[in-house]
């Protein structure tokens, strides 16, 4: 059969027509390219243009280049300009979110500040209350009966408690000024008829400054270790001022070594000035006969004095230390003209001792307002005599209640006096944990 030339002629026309016409035809829109453009319809843009405009319009540019480059049937190319578009907008977005965040910062930290301002102005309306409490329990104390010719006997640290350590020989008739006792309502505990108590308080000393507030502080912790605590009288020694010398202090460690009973508690309290050791950062409790100019000869070093007091029988020892060692003032002392080479050094932790210090590092130990003492004395007052560290009502205050309700409000207060003050405390290898150590219970029982 004979097919006409035309008839293959248009045939053959046809064909190659229908292929350019395939192979012109625009292909199918890449992933990134429809990933882009819902990426640029989102509402997140807007923000990210006032925050990188620039990065906004190259990426724009790169999107219309994608489409162009598209169209043409270069895939490649608009792929890749899509991709880079997408990380410019992704670029200028997550700037738009990190401005963002800032602004939330700020505003969290505006309110905080705020919250630290309400705190303060509480903190100060809760000194002036304590305040006004001392002034009504004082009115109180000149206004109380006699009995049986007597006035009702007062918790005070003088010279007749002093009278009972071994080796003193002060007079029974020096007591303690009255204005200077602790006169705030203490907290009642359960009596720890087992436990025992060494305070030593030394504000004058014979050849080194005072150490301000140290005598109160005495006072207040004798305050807490017979009413709150219920330790018996025969169980404390109390060591203040001149009876507090090296070897004042060497004999009552000693007692307390010998005389402590086994599974039953110390409590320790230390107010007046520490010193390093201005070499070796060895820190050293001061007695009242110290020598400023042979620390390692004439005072103790307080690794020593917690050893003591560890090799007793008690199961567990609290000591709280109200000085620093940092030689830079406040409670810490040293030569004229010297500075300590190095920081003063942490105590070695112990097996049975839990350590509250006043001050970290090389911090200063400072006064309560007020002339209520030392400002860490004065909250552990606070905190123990008149139960204010029972932060969850439930009776008891934990060593670790304790060292949460302290730190904060004795940093707090440290501040509004220009310095930084932050206690510490270190447990024992052989404590229980802190929140399972109960320093005192039965709040209200007794």
């Amino acid at each position: 059969m004979n097919v006409p030339f035309r008839s293959i002629a248009w045939s053959g026309f046809f064909f190659f027509a229908n292929a350019s016409l395939l192979a012109c035809a625009t292909p199918p829109k890449p992933q990134e390219l429809e990933a882009l453009e819902v990426l640029r319809r989102s509402p997140e843009v807007s923000e990210a243009a006032k925050r990188a405009p620039a990065l906004v319009k190259t990426s724009d540019e790169l999107w219309r280049r994608s489409q162009r480059e598209w169209q043409s049937n270069d895939l490649d190319e608009s792929v890749a300009a899509a991709i880079m578009g997408a990380i410019k907008l992704r670029h200028a977005m997550a700037l738009a979110e990190q401005d963002a965040v800032k602004k939330r910062l700020a505003v969290l930290e505006d309110s905080l500040d705020r919250v630290d301002e309400e705190q303060n102005a509480v903190q100060r309306e809760l000194d002036q209350t304590n305040e006004r409490i001392g002034l009504l329990h004082r009115e109180f104390q000149k206004q109380t009966p006699v009995a049986n010719g007597q006035p009702t006997a007062q918790p005070t640290v003088g010279a007749a408690a002093v009278a009972s350590l071994p080796g003193s020989s002060a007079p029974a008739a020096n007591p303690v000024s009255p204005a200077t006792t602790a006169t705030a309502p203490v907290a009642v505990g359960v009596p720890q008829r087992s436990s025992y108590a060494l305070i030593i308080g030394i504000e004058r000393y014979r050849d080194l400054p005072a150490a301000p507030g140290a005598r109160i502080d005495a006072e207040h912790y004798q305050a807490v270790v017979a009413r709150t605590l219920g330790i018996p009288q025969a169980h404390v020694r109390v060591a203040v001022d001149d009876h507090a010398t090296k070897a004042d202090i060497e004999r009552n460690l000693e007692w307390i070594e010998k005389n402590v009973t086994a599974g039953s508690r110390v409590y320790f309290f230390y107010s007046g000035h520490g010193a390093p050791d201005p070499s070796s950062g060895t820190p050293y409790l001061v007695p009242y006969d110290a020598d400023a100019k042979a620390i390692k000869d004439s005072a103790l070093p307080l690794a020593t004095v917690l050893g003591s007091l560890e090799h007793s029988k008690a199961n567990e020892v609290l000591a709280f230390v109200d000085s620093c060692f940092s030689g830079q003032g406040g409670r810490s002392v040293l030569p004229p003209g010297i500075r300590p080479l190095v920081m003063a050094k942490a105590v070695p932790r112990s097996n049975k001792v839990v350590l509250f210090s006043a001050a970290s590092g090389n911090e200063i130990s400072g006064p309560a307002p007020g002339n209520q003492g030392g400002l860490f004395s004065y909250y552990v007052f606070q905190a123990l005599g008149q139960g204010a560290a029972d932060m969850d009502g439930d009776g008891q205050i934990t060593a670790g209640e304790l060292q949460k309700w302290l730190k904060p409000r004795v940093a707090r207060a440290a501040k509004q006096d220009g310095r930084d003050q932050n206690p510490e405390v270190q447990a024992g290898k052989n404590v229980p944990p802190l929140d399972e150590l109960p320093v005192l219970w039965g709040l209200g029982e007794r």
